[in-house]
């Protein structure tokens, strides 16, 4: 396996400002589709809020270091675990387990691994 996965340089601000704008489509998308579930609550909009912010100051992080490293080591293991709490919970809910104590057991053995 390559120990480096991706390595962006020299990234252009436009295309910072793009995945800005994608991010906040999908978010608008997002709350729409919920809105139209009628499951909208204000708690929704914060968090919409929060991940474009996100996204933008990770964005511009990386543009203001000028390069940026992702290591395959930490990809995988970010995958693995995403990936291993996705089936908890689907297996969890099949044996009537909350999935909040599937995350929170997620989160312990995360901790507790590293």
């Amino acid at each position: 396996m390559r120990p480096v996965l991706l390595k962006l340089t020299d990234i252009n601000p436009l295309v910072c400002w793009a995945l800005v704008a994608l991010t906040a489509l999908a978010v608008i998308g997002w709350l729409l589709y919920l809105r139209k579930k009628g499951t909208l609550q204000r708690d929704h909009l914060l968090t919409g809020g929060v991940v474009v912010a996100m996204v933008a100051i990770f964005l511009g992080f990386i543009y203001k270091m000028g390069h940026f490293t992702v290591n395959s080591y930490g990809t995988m293991l970010m995958l693995g675990f995403i990936g291993g709490i996705y089936v908890g919970i689907r297996l969890g809910v099949r044996r009537h387990i909350p999935g909040e104590r599937i995350m929170d057991l997620g989160l312990l053995v995360l901790v507790a691994s590293i």
